[in-house]
């Protein structure tokens, strides 16, 4: 037997162009909490007896424990093409030249940067460290990439890469399964973070960003870089892709019917197993439908224009992400736009809200015009 290709053969391209699906699909996540959410809200306080703004509202919230909303699915999506995106971008660094050790090591950088950013933008510079959450989201990005991007390195061919995804999910679950319940006081992911996390959790008595959660993250960035490995080969049509990502989105959502039906609930703030497995199903199906829309059909100019302007927001994601933390979009939403809200009467809201976003926007596009690309490592 020929032994199996490595993950840089799988794709033949050392130089692969940057795919407008994944820039897309990153900005269309990011404009769910740079704004959707508040404005679907704000629909919903306007048409209070609308079914349709209720269940779009509802969309845009999390769900308390159990099940699945749209809101739900911002975060792993974002690691999902995070991984997708690590396909090309270890790829590149590869075709310079650069040693696994360098890559990795360039990693964890990466990753404590992003945790050291987190940990200041929760008030960690204040000092007052019992009153101070430790986890973080830009932590929990960092060190799952620089787990799954080690992972990826080191086995380097895709059927090895999925063989750890699995065993790390499998894993996982029994970890969850054996090592407690599914509630938020006994859960093993609780009774970790209160053992070994300092600091004040989010939860109260758990962490939705804590210890165990990065296995789960971890699981999500392998599967997006696998995604991104179909996606980077050269020897398969567009149209197999699209079909490969089609029916890996249906296995993982079937999977994920499977772990709930066997005692593993879907619990977006513990990541088990079966959230994980749904959570990658919805992103596979998402990456699906843009990469044909934006990748396989660009020629259409409604598409591009819509490409574009959800590239202008995925390609400084960790930017307005930050940038928000700090600056108030609103107030200044109200500052401009307030006259023209006053005159909306109920509506004034929407136009604050959608000002907000536009300004948002606005300042990215200013960005992308002139290449400034902000890039954490």
């Amino acid at each position: 037997m020929t032994p199996e290709p490595e993950i840089r053969d799988a794709a033949k391209a050392p130089a692969s162009p940057r795919l407008a699906s994944l820039d897309a699909l990153r900005g269309a996540d990011m404009l769910c909490i740079l704004g959707l959410d508040a404005f679907f809200h704000a629909l919903r306080a306007l048409f209070p007896q609308s079914g349709a703004a209720r269940f779009l509202a509802e969309q845009f919230s999390h769900k308390a424990w159990e099940g699945l909303a749209l809101y739900d699915l911002i975060f792993p999506l974002f690691v999902f093409v995070a991984g997708a995106s690590m396909a090309f971008s270890l790829e590149k660094k590869r075709s310079r030249g650069e040693s696994p050790a360098r890559i990795v090591a360039e990693l964890f950088r990466r990753a404590a940067l992003l945790a050291l950013i987190g940990f200041a933008l929760q008030g960690g510079l204040s000092f007052a460290f019992a009153e101070t959450r430790f986890p973080s989201v830009l932590a929990l990005i960092g060190i799952s990439g620089a787990l799954g991007g080690t992972i990826a390195v080191l086995l380097r061919t895709p059927r090895r890469v999925l063989a750890a995804t699995l065993a790390l999910a499998t894993a996982f679950a029994a970890l969850q399964l054996f090592g407690g319940d599914f509630t938020p006081e006994n859960s093993l992911n609780a009774k970790l973070d209160r053992l070994l996390l300092p600091g004040k959790l989010h939860g109260g008595v758990f962490d939705p960003e804590g210890i165990l959660c990065v296995a789960g993250a971890t699981v999500s960035v392998l599967f997006g870089f696998l995604a991104g490995t179909l996606l980077r080969a050269e020897n398969l049509a567009p149209r197999r892709k699209i079909l490969v990502l089609l029916a890996a989105g249906a296995a993982l959502l079937l999977a994920a019917w499977g772990a709930d039906a066997l005692g593993q609930p879907v619990v977006k703030k513990l990541w088990t197993q079966s959230f994980v497995f749904a959570a990658a199903g919805w992103s596979a199906l998402l990456l699906a439908l843009f990469h044909l829309l934006f990748d396989v059909l660009p020629g259409v100019p409604a598409l591009r224009a819509v490409a574009y302007f959800f590239r202008v927001v995925g390609v400084n994601a960790l930017a307005i992400y930050a940038l928000q933390w700090v600056f108030d979009f609103f107030g200044l939403s109200r500052l401009l736009f307030g006259g023209v809200a006053g005159l909306c009467g109920g509506a004034g809201t929407l136009v604050l809200v959608a000002g907000a976003i536009l300004l948002k926007w606005l300042l990215l596009r200013a960005l992308e015009r002139r290449k400034i690309f902000i890039k954490i490592g």
